[in-house]
């Protein structure tokens, strides 16, 4: 992984242990070839070889992640170390062929979902691999200095995002529509968790999530929709005020503002909470600078066509910006 601000190298060749290699052959076996208990055997000495520091990735509320190599990682709980069972033969096992699992294997964004599991400790895909990395509104912004906090916002976080392709966008809108297609039980639906910034990074020219997959009450109303993606990037911004931003700031704020709307349109993302009062987002637009409401913006959108007319991202940008700009804050 590269801090940002240094350059990868471009003649990077990703490292794939044995350990790994095994693995991917295990999982394309039959569970009833018996490669798993070898595998378990081998796991352990990976485990202590690679909880070292140089290899550690970072920490949720939960749960903390180790570098195996370019491919995968390891996730355990945040206070505990390897047991006893996951050390020993036929700790391994598939993960589960749950509601939980077919939702998050045809989610686009989620790199979250374990492939594999050792007792108390979980393999997943190396969602970073060597690539520089960005995290949302940035990594753990409430540990940081107000003078950095600006700084990584400002010259970091808002600059990359801003430049990130359409689809980026899309596909995560693609996974909130998606997760609102499947209801627990209890009449609850799947999402990513958005309170935490740093479950969202930039890699390349993608999004990609990082932790869990939540479930969410939604009787009264789909849990995953624009509110949600337009919550993730413009609300809660760890008290960075208006006047400290720059018109360049606020320009890149617009232009990601503009990128979550052209996406919840072509996921068909509900605007239900933006326009009906069910909450308060007018912090939201006075986080962007503008001086408008959502009814407004509404307004403006569904006139301006469906995705399926020619030229209707260009056209939507196009009245999104002039109103953005015709509404913005001095």
């Amino acid at each position: 992984m590269r801090v940002h601000g240094i350059t990868p190298n471009l003649s990077f060749c990703a490292y794939k242990s044995r350990f790994s290699e095994k693995l991917e052959e295990t999982l394309a076996a039959r569970p009833e070839q018996k490669t798993e208990d070898i595998l378990s055997v081998d796991f352990k000495d990976v485990f202590y070889k690679q909880m070292t520091s140089e290899n550690f990735i970072g920490a949720g509320f939960y749960n903390k992640v180790y570098k195996i190599d370019d491919f995968y990682v390891m996730r355990l709980p945040y206070h505990s170390e390897l047991d006893a069972v996951s050390a020993r033969p036929g700790s391994f096992y598939r993960p589960l062929d749950n509601q939980v699992n077919r939702v998050a294997s045809n989610l686009k964004c989620y790199y979250g979902n374990p492939v594999a599991v050792f007792g108390n400790v979980q393999i997943l895909k190396n969602a970073i691999g060597d690539n520089t990395v960005v995290y949302c509104k940035g990594k753990n912004p409430k540990m940081l200095q107000f003078v950095d906090k600006l700084d990584y916002y400002s010259n970091i976080y808002l600059k990359q995002y801003a430049e990130l392709p359409q689809k980026a966008y899309d596909n995560l809108a693609h996974d909130f529509k998606y997760m609102n297609g499947f209801r627990t039980k209890n009449d609850y639906t799947y999402t990513y968790d958005i309170l935490n910034p740093g479950n969202f990074i930039k890699v390349g020219d993608e999004i990609r999530v990082v932790d869990d997959i939540d479930s969410e009450n939604a009787v009264f109303y789909d849990k995953n929709e624009l509110s949600t993606l337009l919550s993730l990037f413009f609300l809660d911004i760890d008290s960075i005020p208006n006047s400290a931003l720059s018109p360049h700031d606020i320009a890149n704020m617009h232009k990601i503002f503009k990128k979550c709307i052209i996406a919840g349109e072509h996921a068909g993302l509900s605007w239900n909470s933006l326009t009906n009062g069910i909450l308060n987002y007018t912090t939201l637009l006075e986080n962007i600078k503008v001086k408008a409401s959502f009814e407004q913006i509404y307004s403006i959108v569904k006139n301006a066509g469906t995705p399926e007319h020619k030229d209707y991202d260009q056209k939507l940008d196009t009245v999104l910006t002039t109103f953005l700009k015709a509404h913005t804050m001095s």
